[in-house]
């Protein structure tokens, strides 16, 4: 029985320390709650004095952390709706200056009037508010500028505006004043120009018209040339009469003294014409042939195909050949009884063609050589490879093988 009592006994002690310590922990627990508590009361009271600047409530009194305290919390039901009710308001403020931004904007033709979203979105509205104040500005710019620009035009037409005037109640009679203005001016202009078109046609001007288009400074330029020429010719028509019957007589005289000159020019002609064909006699075979062939052009197809050389010297050994032409090969040209010496004009990189029995009734081609060196008499040669037909030997024949 004694150790049952002594068993009890450690139980109840154990019970007791288990409930001193949940005591503990529930205090510590409410401690954190209440201060949670405090803190959500007193963000909800600076929530609500935000919404009352400049909005001209005062709701923030109502929710002061005293009186939403956890201790009267009975009373919130009364008190919180107040602030769901003042944000429903700001919100319903904000979507009605939304809306009256974007009809201010589309009112104005504002390319930035945008949509409801750009400006409620708390990431947006900034950049869609800074772009509807910059479109308005340049609009009321540009209005400003034409205004001026109205006001300024109309100063030339008599009838005094300024800016302020336009933008006033009576802007309407001030543009009927301008509009009036416009209209003295137009009919001033019309009876000009139909008068000063009369005169230029008058004084024939053929572009009379003109003066009525937009080059009319140019037409009344030629108007007024065309009228002080007119008068100009009336004043000087005696003395030019005077002065053409004088320059007549002198070209009179002139013609006959070049009559005279070409004659004798002509006469002189005839006789070279008569030289020539003596000189042709006597250069051709025949004297009654006075057709007389054209010297070759050195370096030309006809001195060229005209050349002929040969072989004069072969190295098998080292795959070159030697002919007889060089930069002082000439070919004679018969003009008549005279030979005209052309110059082929042999020069480094020719290709010729190496032909066997060139003279006769069957002509070998034997290969292509490409000259390398010009001697004056002589020329050294490459065999050009794969063209060959057999060997090339001294006393072949060579030709230029671009006439072939």
């Amino acid at each position: 029985m004694k150790i049952i009592n002594i068993i009890l006994c450690i139980l109840v002690l154990i019970l007791a320390a288990l409930s001193a310590v949940s005591s503990y922990f529930l205090y510590i627990k409410r401690d954190t709650m209440v201060k949670g508590w405090d803190k959500m009361a007193q963000t909800v009271n600076d929530t609500s004095a935000e919404l009352d600047k400049g909005a001209g409530t005062a709701i923030a009194k109502t929710l002061s952390p005293s009186e939403l305290s956890h201790e009267k919390y009975d009373s919130l039901d009364q008190k919180l709706p107040a602030l769901k009710k003042q944000a429903a308001e700001i919100v319903k403020q904000r979507d009605e200056m939304v809306k009256s931004i974007r009809q201010i904007a589309t009112l104005m033709e504002s390319e930035a009037a945008g949509t409801n979203e750009d400006f409620q979105n708390i990431e947006k509205y900034a950049g869609s508010n800074k772009k509807v104040i910059k479109s308005i500005k340049d609009i009321k710019e540009r209005q400003d500028d034409c205004l001026a620009t109205v006001c300024r035009i109309s100063r030339k037409v008599g009838a005094n505006m300024s800016p302020n005037d336009l933008k006033s109640t009576q802007y309407s009679s001030k543009l009927n004043e301008f509009d009036k203005g416009l209209t003295r001016v137009t009919q001033r202009n019309d009876v000009f120009t139909s008068w000063v078109t009369k005169i230029a046609g008058t004084a024939g001007y053929k572009n009379a018209n003109v003066i009525k288009g937009n080059e009319y400074q140019q037409g009344l330029k030629d108007t007024y040339a065309k009228v002080n020429q007119i008068v100009r010719d009336l004043r000087s028509t005696k003395g030019q009469l005077a002065n053409a019957e004088k320059q007549i007589k002198n070209y009179s005289n002139k013609v006959s003294s070049k009559d005279k000159i070409l004659a004798e020019k002509l006469k002189l002609i005839a006789q070279k014409d008569k030289e020539i064909q003596r000189l042709k006699g006597i250069i051709s075979d025949d004297p009654t042939n006075t057709e007389i062939p054209n010297p070759w052009p050195d370096g030309g197809k006809q001195v060229r195909t005209a050349t002929k050389g040969s072989v004069v010297e072969v190295s098998h050994k080292f795959g070159f050949v030697v002919v007889d032409l060089g930069a002082s090969a000439r070919v004679k040209q018969k003009i008549g009884k005279k030979i005209n010496p052309v110059n082929p004009e042999v020069k480094k990189g020719d290709e010729l063609v190496v032909i066997r029995g060139l003279d006769s009734s069957s002509p070998q081609f034997i290969g292509k050589i490409k000259l390398v060196k010009i001697d004056e008499n002589c020329s050294i040669a490459n065999i050009v490879a794969g063209t060959t037909n057999g060997d090339i030997k001294v006393g072949d024949a060579v030709v230029f093988a671009s006439t072939i």
